[in-house]
């Protein structure tokens, strides 16, 4: 069986080798392309929120999330009050920052196997930053379609996390321990976690960027073999994403009929970024359950982003229609980051004000 696994990789590697030189000038600007994505999209999106995450994993600092969402946690997830705050992290962080931080806590055995896998069908998601960019305002033209692809996949992994959650039960309500906690987060010596925090963030976003260069590589072969020459602009660009998920770029610019479809594809995320979870995991956790929420995810934010776009045009339908009609409307974009963090810095600051009450 080994010797049967090595020869197999023996002959992909001579064969991607081969390709490799026989298209050397497709691949070689399929390269630069990832590299310029990498430096001008991945590492600005990805890098700090990689830092903190690790940073806040590591100081304990994340639990101090936990108790606005403590209901929520325990009546729809059905998951310890303490773990949600990685599925927010994960939420406006990125793909793989679910994966990582889950692993993280695996292996400090702050989490069980079950739950941690279960979580990670529902911890996954571009990040606000990645696609409100790729999908909102470089393919649809406006910032306000990225963010209801985001909301859509959002929404599905509520309802990925809840569906999961019907078969355990309801986690016991406990009084928090406060001074345990803030306990813990006194014994770490925060220089260091910060400083550590920071080279293993490096180190992450070094290893995402260098397997969506190699995937580009990958599918530029594929063009040069003419893969997708048979396939329409749209199905190829859909080919394309499914392998290495920022060619939903080139999908056709502001067709709003698509953004069902971007929604799925950014929901999958692409054989690229499943590679890179996969790496991030420790080996004893399976990624089965992981695989077969992804057709669940793509199925439910495809119907979600339909519901969410007919309701968000609807209604700029009415404020276009009052501003017409002598009504000033005053509205003007404002990027979203801001606000999440000024809100999840509020919600820190509520909570460790009323631990200090008690």
């Amino acid at each position: 069986m080994k010797s049967t696994k090595a020869a197999i990789i023996t002959i992909a590697a001579v064969t991607y080798s081969v390709l490799l030189i026989m298209f050397t000038e497709i691949v070689g600007d399929s390269v630069r392309n990832a590299v310029a994505l990498c430096l001008t999209t991945v590492i600005p999106a990805l890098f700090a929120f990689m830092v903190l995450c690790e940073f806040l994993i590591s100081s304990g600092l994340y639990k101090a999330l936990r108790r606005p969402f403590a209901g929520f946690s325990r009546y729809v997830f059905r998951i310890e009050p303490e773990l949600f705050p990685v599925f927010l992290l994960s939420s406006v962080a990125g793909y793989p920052i679910g994966a990582k931080l889950l692993d993280k806590l695996y292996r400090k055995k702050s989490i069980d196997k079950k739950t941690a896998e279960d979580m990670l069908c529902y911890c996954y998601l571009g990040g606000p930053a990645f696609i409100c960019g790729v999908a909102g305002a470089n393919l649809f033209g406006g910032i306000i379609y990225g963010l209801i692809i985001f909301f859509s996949i959002f929404l599905s992994n509520i309802i990925i996390g809840f569906a999961l959650g019907l078969g355990r039960k309801v986690p016991h309500k406990r009084k928090l321990d406060n001074a345990a906690l803030k306990e813990e987060i006194g014994s770490e010596d925060m220089f260091s976690v910060f400083t550590s925090s920071v080279i293993l963030g490096a180190r992450s976003v070094f290893a995402i960027c260098a397997m969506i260069v190699f995937f580009s590589s990958v599918t530029a072969i594929l063009e040069g073999l003419g893969v997708f020459s048979f396939l329409s602009a749209d199905s190829r660009a859909i080919a394309k994403s499914m392998i290495e998920i920022s060619n939903i770029k080139e999908l056709t610019a502001g067709n709003l009929k698509l953004l069902p479809i971007a929604a799925s594809l950014l929901s999958f995320g692409g054989i690229c970024v499943i590679t890179q979870i996969k790496s991030f995991l420790h080996k004893s956790l399976s990624m089965k359950n992981f695989y077969f929420s992804r057709f669940a995810s793509i199925l439910s934010s495809y119907l979600c982003s339909k519901i969410v776009m007919n309701i968000v045009l609807k209604q700029e339908a009415v404020q276009t229609l009052n501003t017409a009609s002598g009504v000033s409307a005053g509205s003007r974009y404002v990027s979203p980051l801001p606000a999440v963090f000024l809100l999840i810095m509020t919600v820190m600051l509520l909570s460790n004000r009323k631990d200090g009450r008690e």
